[in-house]
């Protein structure tokens, strides 16, 4: 495998396979030419396929690969959120209604408004993200 990556940034310009030697990197060097790239600012190299795999994994990620981290991550804090919701009402139903629903669970107006914003929040990010 040959790549191209750029030395400041590690950022992959382009892999090719095979290839044996300076000629076909200078595949790669005449690539990066016409694309107005400085060959000073570039490694140009074989690497092994365990390597190449080093350099994809470091990869920056795009902005749809971004996203879809986000919104995994905002689902995850809902679940939290509801789990939590959720023990909060047991303990209500547990100790019984004449104490006062939150009162007995020791839960504020300002914990409840406190939940309602955070959920409100990561539920209009993941519309925002077309979750």
């Amino acid at each position: 495998m040959r790549v191209c990556i750029e030395t400041a940034t590690g950022k992959l310009i382009e892999s090719q396979s095979g290839g044996v030697g300076e000629a076909d990197l200078d595949t790669l060097r005449n690539n990066a030419l016409a694309a107005g790239l400085s060959l000073s600012d570039l490694d140009i190299k074989y690497v092994t396929a365990q390597e190449y795999a080093v350099i994809l994994e470091s990869q920056p990620k795009t902005e749809a690969e971004l996203q879809a981290l986000e919104a995994r991550q905002l689902r995850r804090k809902l679940i939290s959120a509801n789990v939590w919701l959720f023990r909060m009402v047991s303990v209500v139903w547990t100790t019984g209604v004449s104490k006062g629903l939150w009162a007995a669970a020791d839960i504020t107006d300002a914990d409840l408004k406190a939940k309602y914003v955070e959920w409100q929040t990561m539920l209009n990010r993941l519309k925002e993200l077309g979750e």
